[in-house]
């Protein structure tokens, strides 16, 4: 009589007892050749591009409060010049008229100015703060202020170069603050979840 353990065991179905055929390994994940950014950030830090961002901002914001100090300083010699130029405009121009002119042209100028720093100074932290839109809101006032630094420096022209250097400077900080604001690493990093 032969052995019953020495019987071949037929193949049955996929899973079924006795089924001696080779299973398949689980399929892979999909591989990607491509490689991270080189600067993407893998542990939550800011990337190299943003911080440079940030201290191109910083540099901003001094040389705008130090320029606006300057200018306050000399406000008296700058009303005076704007003054002379609008009476050579218009001799006509009664001292009333004159007087509420070269006030709002200076002072709304220089608080302008002013305002953009503090709005764009606000705007850097809620955007580090990854709070949705603040990135363009940033950029906007960064914009705005180059259009408003010539009619500053118009201004201030002839008075100091204390001033006129810092508004320069300002401008070039703001310039270099944006080009690095858009970079790649700086917007994903921006872009990505508020911790």
């Amino acid at each position: 009589m032969s052995d019953p353990s020495s019987r071949p065991v037929r193949p049955g179905p996929a899973g079924a007892p006795g089924d001696r055929l080779p299973r398949r390994p689980p399929p892979r994940p999909a591989f990607s050749p491509a490689p991270p950014p080189p600067d993407a950030p893998v542990d939550g830090r800011r990337p190299a591009a943003l911080r440079t961002s940030i201290w191109f901002w910083a540099g901003s914001f001094a040389a705008g409060a130090l320029g606006l100090a300057t200018a306050l300083v000399n406000r008296d010699t700058i009303r005076a010049r704007v003054t002379d130029a609008a009476l050579e405009a218009d001799p006509s121009l009664t001292p009333d008229v004159l007087e509420t002119g070269v006030t709002v042209t200076v002072d709304g100028v220089l608080g302008a100015a002013a305002g953009l720093v503090v709005v764009a100074a606000l705007c850097l932290v809620l955007a580090l703060r990854r709070t949705p839109g603040m990135r363009w809101v940033l950029a906007v006032a960064g914009v705005l202020t180059l259009f408003l630094l010539p009619l500053v420096l118009s201004l201030v022209a002839g008075s100091t170069t204390v001033d006129e250097l810092s508004f320069l400077a300002q401008a070039v900080f703001v310039v270099a603050a944006l080009v690095t604001l858009f970079l790649g690493s700086s917007r994903s990093w921006l872009r990505g979840r508020r911790p």
